[in-house]
Formats: C-alpha cells, sequence, structure tokens
C-alpha cells in the first residue's frame, strides 16, 4: 500500500501529459457489516479492529479514495475535481479467540 503520489507520464493527442494520483482516504471494511475511514494508511500499525465474535470466516478489505492532478509537459498543474476509489481485494479471515493462561 503505497501512502505517497503516483506519478504517470504519457503522450495524448501528441501532447506529453503528466497525472498525478495522491491517496487521500482509506476505508477498511472489517467483513462484519462495520467500517472505519482515515486519512493514512496504517502502516505504522494504528489501524486495529476487535472482532466481538471467534469463530467467524470473514472477508476484509481496504478501499483507497485518490485525488488527482495533470499537467502538460510546460504547463501548471490542473486539479482534476473528482476524486477515484479503488476497491481493495478482499481477504479470507478466520477469526479465533485468544485465551490468556498465566502460569506461575
Amino acid at each position: 500500500m503505497n501512502p505517497g503520489p503516483i506519478t504517470k507520464d504519457f503522450t495524448l493527442l501528441g501532447q506529453a501529459v503528466t497525472i498525478e494520483a495522491t491517496p487521500k482516504s482509506w476505508t477498511w471494511h472489517w467483513g462484519d457489516n462495520t467500517t472505519d475511514t482515515t486519512t493514512h494508511p496504517g502502516t505504522d500499525g494504528t489501524i486495529s479492529h476487535a472482532y466481538p465474535h471467534a469463530g467467524q470466516n470473514l472477508n476484509p478489505r481496504v478501499d483507497v479514495t485518490y485525488t488527482g492532478r495533470w499537467k502538460l509537459a510546460d504547463g501548471a498543474w490542473q486539479t482534476i475535481p473528482t476524486t477515484h476509489t479503488v476497491t481493495g481485494n478482499a481477504l479470507n479471515l478466520d477469526v479465533h479467540e485468544a485465551v490468556i493462561h498465566l502460569t506461575r
């Protein structure tokens, strides 16, 4: 999951064009009918979710919403007025219960 801008150069109708997509938000679909939206990707371990029941088989995913801008070779950046959301691939998740046992 790349938290930084993605830039692509190409030629369109004979003109050199640069387009840039920047992640704006991440929507976490936990697979249990709940979601959370963040403005950071959680790569630092700050995104978590507690499932209320063990024994479930769920399919969580994360969707990323991008803002964009473009420019011609010698031009100024132009903002793309809409966002685009890329739906993440759902993963298979079996939920298990962690039980703590104290020993001496």
